[in-house]
C-alpha cells in the first residue's frame, strides 16, 4: 500500500506506511499506548542520566562520564523531536 501517485515520493503526499502496517496487522492498539511508550522512553534515558550523574560524581571514573555524555546526547535528541 501506498501512494497511488507514480511520481510523488511517499512523504509527500502524506501517506504514513509504518501506520498502514500497523493498522493492517490489525493490533487493536489503544489509542492511548504511542504516548505511554514515548513517556516511557523519556523516564529511561532520564535514569540512565541521574544515575551516571551520581556515579560520575561520587567515582570521578571516564566510563561513567561517558554514559552521562551519550544520555545527554539523546535527551537532546529527545528534545528535537
Amino acid at each position: 500500500m501506498g501512494c497511488k501517485n507514480k511520481k510523488c515520493n511517499k512523504k509527500a503526499c502524506g501517506v504514513n506506511e509504518d501506520a498502514i502496517r500497523i493498522d493492517a496487522i490489525g493490533l487493536g492498539l489503544p489509542s492511548w499506548f504511542p504516548t505511554l511508550m514515548a513517556v516511557c522512553k523519556v523516564l529511561l534515558i532520564l535514569c540512565v542520566f541521574v544515575i551516571a550523574s551520581y556515579q560520575w560524581g561520587a567515582t570521578k571514573d571516564l566510563l561513567w562520564q561517558c554514559v552521562w555524555s551519550l544520555s545527554l546526547l539523546k535527551l537532546v535528541e529527545l528534545s528535537d523531536e
